[in-house]
Parts: C-alpha cells; structure tokens; sequence
C-alpha cells in the first residue's frame, strides 16, 4: 500500500511538472521562432 502510494505521488509530481515545464517551453520555442520571424 505504502509503494503504491509512492508511485502515485511520483506520478503526480511528474504530471503537474510536466504541465508546468510544457507551457513554458512551448513559449520559449514560439518567442524563438518569432525572433526568426
């Protein structure tokens, strides 16, 4: 029960990181390509 609670806090953590880390980079990238622009 204990490991199965750790690997879903690992999960969660990994999940709302990615969420947080996705939209910035996606920003980075797209103020990247606009200086191209």
């Amino acid at each position: 029960m204990a490991h199965r609670h750790t690997v879903w806090t690992v999960c969660q953590v990994t999940f709302f990181r990615a969420m947080f880390v996705a939209p910035r980079q996606i920003i980075l990238d797209l103020t990247r390509f606009g200086i191209y622009i």
